[in-house]
């Protein structure tokens, strides 16, 4: 996967398909499958294993390491999303406990959750927040998989009992980000 902004890569390429995709975010993303003469990768003969841990994201066996994911820039990406998460929880509870009051009351135009706007802005932004953090997730894995494929022709990674591993309350949450 190569990811290209400008169309001057794609001079001596032929395109053999293309896919637009609609996001959840209500951005579009063009996706092409192109075909070109370099396309054969040159073979290195390298063997790498990749060890993963709670420290880093992984340590592959040159002893290149990639730190673990939660930066400074993700973690207040983090935040934001929990702080929208919990606002839209609250609004969400306070439209609830109106429309009860309304149905006990017996108004003649009960309110519906639709009527209540900042519910709807509190969960645009959660959504928003949640979409960069997966971005840039992908991304960094991108990166991650990218380096192995240029460097070995060979990789090795270790077999873990994540499920195993999960049931670890304390680092469970650092696990599965890892």
């Amino acid at each position: 996967v190569q990811r290209v902004s400008k169309t001057t890569v794609l001079l001596d390429c032929d395109i053999k398909e293309y896919r637009v995709i609609y996001r959840k975010d209500g951005h579009y993303e063009l996706v092409l499958f192109v075909e070109s003469d370099n396309q054969a990768m040159q073979l290195s003969g390298l063997v790498g294993g990749v060890d993963c841990n709670l420290k880093n994201q992984c340590v592959v066996s040159n002893g290149k390491t990639f730190p673990a994911f939660e930066n400074n820039e993700i973690h207040k990406l983090v935040q934001k999303s929990i702080e929208y998460q919990r606002k839209m929880s609250r609004a969400y509870d306070r439209a609830k406990q109106l429309i009860a009051e309304d149905e006990h009351n017996k108004v003649l135009v009960p309110r519906t959750l639709e009527d209540f706007g900042n519910y709807w802005k509190y969960r645009r932004k959660f959504n928003h927040y949640n979409i960069l953090i997966k971005r840039k997730k992908k991304l960094y894995f991108e990166q991650i998989a990218n380096y192995l494929i240029d460097h070995f022709d060979v990789i090795v990674f270790e077999n873990l009992n994540v499920q195993g591993m999960m049931k670890n309350h304390y680092v469970a949450k650092s696990i599965a980000s890892a």
